[in-house]
C-alpha cells in the first residue's frame, strides 16, 4: 500500500482496509496459474483492490489466479490476483484475492458499480479518514 494514492499515510502498513468491500454475489470465471481451463465460481464481496471468492477448487496462499467477474450480463472485468488466504466452508472454498496491477480504469468501473448498488456506503467510506490528512504520493 505504500505510496498508493488511494490510501492515507496513516493506513500504510496496516491491515485496515481503506476502501470497503461490498457484499455481492457475481458470477465469476477463473483459472489458476498454468491452467488453460476456466471454471465457474462466485464473488462473496468485491472492492477496487480485491475480492473474496467462493469456488469448488482448493487454493493455496500466494497462488496466482486470473478472473473474469460479471458485474452485469453486459459488463465484465478481467483481473489477475494472488490468494491472500483460503479456507474450506462446507463444500466450497472461500479465498481472499488481492488484485495485481489493476488499472485505474478497472478500479473506476468497480467503484461505479458499487456506487450504483450502495451509494450511501460508498460516499460514507470514500471520505472517511480523508479530512485534514497529509497524503503520501
Amino acid at each position: 500500500m505504500t505510496g498508493h494514492p488511494y490510501y492515507p499515510k496513516e493506513f500504510k502498513n496496516s491491515e485496515r482496509r481503506y476502501l470497503p468491500r461490498w457484499s455481492v454475489k457475481n458470477r465469476l470465471l477463473y483459472k489458476l496459474e498454468d491452467d488453460s481451463q476456466y471454471r465457474q465460481g462466485a464473488t462473496y464481496d468485491l472492492s477496487a483492490t480485491g475480492t473474496c471468492i467462493r469456488i469448488p477448487d482448493y487454493l493455496a496462499q500466494d497462488q496466482k489466479i486470473k478472473m473474469t467477474i460479471y458485474l452485469s450480463e453486459a459488463e465484465t472485468i478481467t483481473v489477475d490476483g494472488v490468494v491472500q488466504w483460503a479456507h474450506e466452508q462446507g463444500k466450497e472454498m472461500r479465498a481472499g484475492v488481492q488484485f495485481l496491477d489493476i488499472s485505474e480504469d478497472t478500479q473506476a468501473v468497480i467503484l461505479d458499480y458499487a456506487f450504483e448498488l450502495h451509494p450511501d456506503t460508498v460516499v460514507k467510506n470514500w471520505f472517511k479518514g480523508w479530512e485534514k490528512r497529509s497524503f503520501e504520493r
